[in-house]
């Protein structure tokens, strides 16, 4: 009988160990997504630059309270809209698929444009996609990394410190 096996960073693994080590990975995969999809809107940067999910993104009391107006919605294909918006509320839908062959660096001008409308006009904007652990942190991370000339280590850091449930997809 012929052995699989399987040269990583770990050294060589057989077919079981390898079978074992995706387990854990899934295991802490799920881990995270149930012990921190985080309802409620991270603040990233004081005043207005929010991060969050579909449920903090159709939460318009608390969006209202928040003082959020403007909405990125880069989960086109996995959220609809809330039908539940003030009048005005500034909402931007960009489709983006949460795939590492997808090319999120073709719509970062668009994200970018909307998020510093959202500050000039002295608001807030929330930034989300289905669970707001991968799409949404990608914009915000790239955001910071291009406006404020901060390294990427950095603003992953102090996202991640943010909201803890980021794990941006490898592709982006």
């Amino acid at each position: 009988m012929s052995t699989i096996t399987h040269r990583s960073y770990m050294g060589t693994m057989n077919f079981g160990q390898m079978l074992a080590h995706e387990a854990r990975l899934n295991g802490l995969h799920r881990l995270f997504k149930t012990h921190y999809n985080v309802p409620e809107p991270s603040l990233v940067l004081q005043p207005y630059l929010f991060l969050g999910n579909c449920i903090s993104a159709h939460d318009v009391h608390r969006l209202s309270r928040l003082g959020i107006h403007y909405i990125l919605n880069v989960a086109k294909r996995d959220v609809e809209l809330c039908p539940y918006y003030s009048k005005d509320m500034r909402v931007l839908t960009i489709d983006l698929r949460d795939d590492d062959r997808e090319n999120i660096i073709c719509i970062f001008d668009q994200a970018f444009a909307f998020i510093d409308e959202a500050r000039r006009a002295n608001s807030r904007v929330l930034v989300h996609c289905s669970h707001g652990q991968s799409r949404s942190p990608a914009i915000v991370i790239a955001y910071l990394m291009r406006t404020y000339h901060v390294p990427l280590e950095q603003c992953l850091t102090h996202v991640v410190k943010a909201r803890p449930c980021v794990i941006p997809n490898d592709g982006f």
